[in-house]
């Protein structure tokens, strides 16, 4: 199981190339500039699919989760190093190995990631009583996390970025 997730993240690794080398060449002959260049690299490379396949791996077979799991947890790890690399060079500033390590590490996905890989490693669970208010306040949580998430989004006109979208959706094709 070890040799096929290690052969998966190779293969997601050879793919995010292929994406990024893609991107670039459209872009350079689209003629976009730099901030432009890495939108539409960051938009077609980081899709959210590596954690939709675990659904799937848990109803064909439970004993690969863990496999898949672990392949997931590496591409998002990946995806969201090179994310804020590449949105941090957009902006203008040069960010470093450790200012990169802190903005990854306090990122609260993977803040969250870290904190539920110590539940399992450590074979920790949840009280019944946390775990049933847990249960309770999931659903209404959520739908907060989503008006607190689409208020702070701006309206915009998506003719503006019509090429940009056009671009995106070519290359994910």
């Amino acid at each position: 199981r070890s040799r096929v997730g290690s052969e998966m993240c190779i293969r997601d690794s050879v793919g995010l190339g292929a994406t990024a080398a893609t991107s670039a060449v459209l872009t350079h002959i689209a003629k976009m500039g730099g901030e432009e260049s890495i939108a539409v690299f960051i938009n077609s490379s980081f899709m959210n699919y590596t954690f939709l396949g675990l659904a799937v791996v848990a109803v064909v077979n439970v004993s690969w989760l863990g496999a898949a799991s672990a392949y997931a947890v590496t591409m998002g790890v990946i995806h969201l190093t090179v994310g804020v690399v590449l949105a941090s060079g957009g902006s203008g500033k040069r960010m470093g190995p450790r200012e990169a390590a802190l903005s990854i590490l306090t990122f609260p996905a993977a803040f969250a990631l870290i904190a539920a890989m110590l539940f399992v490693g450590f074979d920790v669970s949840f009280p019944i009583v946390a775990q049933e208010w847990v249960d309770k306040l999931a659903d209404p949580e959520v739908i907060l996390m989503l008006l607190t998430a689409g208020y702070q989004m701006p309206l915009v006109d998506p003719r503006k970025y019509l090429s940009q979208i056009s671009m995106v959706g070519a290359i994910r094709f």
